[in-house]
């Protein structure tokens, strides 16, 4: 049965908002290294790249699919 947090999870997940709270979470304990600022610029990208077009909403939309089919 799907809940209301599986699919919480999978919106967060398909957005990329999940690894940005962790990235955000880890700059503010004043853990700054290259690899997550370099990670930081990546999830920039993936959340402004999809949120500026249709193809976009389809892969948020495809990739929310694929992990609500998975088992919890």
């Amino acid at each position: 049965m799907i809940t209301r947090q599986h699919i919480s999870d999978c919106f967060l997940e398909a957005t990329g908002i999940a690894a940005g709270a962790v990235i955000i979470g880890h700059l503010s304990k004043g853990v700054v290294s290259k690899k997550i600022l370099k990670q930081l610029i990546k999830l920039t990208a993936k959340i402004g790249s999809r949120t500026l077009n249709g193809i976009g909403l389809a892969l948020i939309a495809t990739e929310m699919a694929i992990c609500l089919w998975q088992p919890f």
